[in-house]
């Protein structure tokens, strides 16, 4: 995964809990829908989330919990455009043992 740390809009379910669930984001002039929420954990005043959004690309989210800022912190450095058959389809493969990564491997064909 690759450092992004650029600043998003983010759309989340909070429970009556307090449990923070992302939705959907925005990145790069697009909506990105989350498909899964893998890993949580907590550093410093920042909450984070490793998700996996609609194509199988995953994403660590943050909510900084003192301005309610939210931030994308890293993204994966790979990701294919590869023909199979007579369709262009995205190809998302992921390191297993990436330090901090959740536990989502994925093959998209």
């Amino acid at each position: 995964m690759i450092i992004v740390n650029e600043e998003t809009s983010v759309e989340a379910q909070f429970d009556v809990d307090g449990e923070i669930t992302p939705c959907r984001f925005a990145w790069r002039g697009s909506t990105v829908p989350v498909e899964g929420v893998g890993r949580r954990w907590k550093e410093g005043d920042e909450r984070c989330f490793m998700v996996m959004a609609v194509g199988g690309q995953p994403f660590e989210l943050r909510l900084d919990e003192r301005t309610l800022r939210w931030r994308i912190a890293r993204a994966s450095a790979l990701g294919w455009i590869l023909p199979v058959g007579r369709r262009w389809t995205r190809c998302a493969v992921l390191l297993a043992g990436e330090p901090g990564w959740g536990g989502f491997i994925t093959l998209v064909v």
